[in-house]
């Protein structure tokens, strides 16, 4: 298991799965939607859960951070795209 790219996925790799659950605020696949990984006895699934993207963006105006960069973090909540 890996993280931080923000871009879920399952891959194979030598003789193991690479995986990536992908992010619960702000995936970069252009899914806005909370990715999650299941392990399940070896099987791993890739999820997806609608959260409160509107929540997550009222909490932009508590964060000490420029207005271009809380414009880019709420393309990216609701888009889930990086440009």
């Amino acid at each position: 298991m890996v993280g931080h790219t923000h871009l879920p996925y399952v891959r194979p790799y030598i003789n193991r799965q690479l995986v990536n659950p992908g992010s619960v605020g702000q995936p970069l696949d252009g899914d806005p939607r909370a990715s999650y990984a299941v392990w399940d006895d070896g099987t791993i699934t890739l999820r997806r859960v609608e959260y409160s993207v509107r929540e997550a963006i009222a909490a932009l105006d508590k964060i000490n951070a420029s207005s271009v960069d809380k414009a880019g973090l709420q393309r990216i909540l609701e888009t889930g795209k990086l440009f």
